[in-house]
């Protein structure tokens, strides 16, 4: 089981928890093996902002406008731990 990149697209925590079931069901049986990479909601409200600058020295408006945007919908690493621990 992959997910790259997709997770902080779910609007709502309750969204991400079903996800996170689902996939512990289809774990549990069929014993797959499991990766999960995604963007986590900064702690730092300018980070987000800044980030595509501290990881791409040649970048377009577009690209910085998305990356914040995109790790401004993300979920926090507490919000992860905490659907991932009920599921």
């Amino acid at each position: 089981i992959t997910s790259l990149f997709a997770l902080h697209h779910l609007p709502q925590e309750g969204d991400l928890a079903r996800c996170f079931e689902q996939i512990r069901r289809i774990r549990d049986r069929d014993g797959a093996a499991l990766w999960l990479f995604d963007h986590a909601r900064p702690r730092g409200s300018d980070t987000a902002g800044r980030f595509a600058a501290l990881a791409t020295a040649r970048r377009s408006a577009i690209l910085e406008r998305d990356s914040a945007n995109s790790l401004a919908a993300a979920f926090s690493f507490d919000e992860w731990a905490t659907a991932w621990t009920a599921a």
